[in-house]
Parts: structure tokens; C-alpha cells; sequence
């Protein structure tokens, strides 16, 4: 996306910021998300139980000198309509080197350990035994996620185990 300052402040004045200014060196500046292709595998049978396995390199925000990142982080942080509970949740991360998640309200996360995985999230929701996803990245910057419909977390968790260590 190439940005055009004039066309980026007049937004933000209509939506009620009637100072907003960027710096001169946002404007024709190219911004950015590389993301890689990924593969991904689905294996299903005749009762429709599912397992997903999505395996790819991690996105890359890119930004030409002069832009800074923490400005443009702030920028779309304070956009308006942006609800609240977004809002402080992309606030806390480094955009450099995180990949946003977006959670469902209803599901609970935690971080696990997964032998071979720099970083690993559990994700499950609480009113259901099954329907469960584990996202990882490994020190290659690796990015995985597995998916079931029919297992419970500690299964998936079990098998996440495997497929990350080979």
C-alpha cells in the first residue's frame, strides 16, 4: 500500500480528529505485509470430523526508512471505532515481530510449551470438550497452527508435539 498523506489526514479529521497531521516523510511511503505461502492440509471423514494443520513462513510488515513504526503503531491504534478491547490488545504488541491473533470473546488462551516451539498458544473454547486450535512459531520463524473439531486440547496438544518436532 502506498500511502498518500493529504488523503490519510483528511480521513482522520472527518472521523473527528480535526488536528491530525502525519510527517512529511508518510507521504508515497510503500508499506508492506509480506506473507508467505503457506501450506495447508485438511483431513476430514464421513462424520465430518475435521483436523486442520497450516504450516508457513511468518508475515513480515515492511517499512522504507523514515517511517516509524511506533507512529504508525499509534496511529491505527487511536482509529476511531476501533472497540476498546482491540484497541489495548494491539497496543501490547511489537509489530515488528508479533503477529497479531484475533481471539474469539467466548474462547480462553494460554500459553503451553511444545518441545521444538519458540512460542505456543493454546486456544479452546470452554463451553465445548472439543474444538480446539494450537498456533506455534519455531526458532526458523516456522509458523503452525493445527486445528480439530474431535480432539480434545491435551490430544491436540500431543499431536502439535509431533508434527512440530519433525
Amino acid at each position: 500500500m502506498i500511502l498518500d498523506r493529504a488523503k490519510v489526514e483528511n480521513y482522520l479529521q472527518s472521523a473527528g480528529w480535526p488536528n491530525a497531521t502525519l510527517p512529511a516523510s508518510f507521504d508515497g511511503a510503500r508499506v508492506q505485509v509480506v506473507e508467505p505461502a503457506l501450506l495447508t492440509t485438511v483431513w476430514q471423514d464421513k462424520e465430518q470430523q475435521k483436523l486442520f494443520l497450516v504450516q508457513g513462513s511468518q508475515p513480515d510488515l515492511q517499512l522504507p526508512s523514515g517511517v516509524d513504526p511506533s507512529f504508525l503503531k499509534a496511529l491505527l491504534t487511536q482509529t476511531p471505532g476501533l472497540p476498546q478491547d482491540l484497541r489495548q490488545q494491539l497496543q501490547q504488541l511489537d509489530w515488528m515481530h508479533a503477529l497479531p491473533v484475533p481471539i474469539p470473546k467466548s474462547a480462553q488462551e494460554r500459553s503451553i510449551v511444545l518441545p521444538g516451539a519458540e512460542q505456543a498458544l493454546l486456544i479452546s473454547n470452554p463451553q465445548q470438550e472439543k474444538g480446539t486450535g494450537i498456533l506455534w512459531l519455531t526458532s526458523d520463524e516456522t509458523l503452525g497452527a493445527l486445528y480439530s473439531n474431535q480432539l480434545t486440547p491435551a490430544q491436540l496438544q500431543s499431536l502439535a508435539a509431533q508434527v512440530v518436532r519433525k
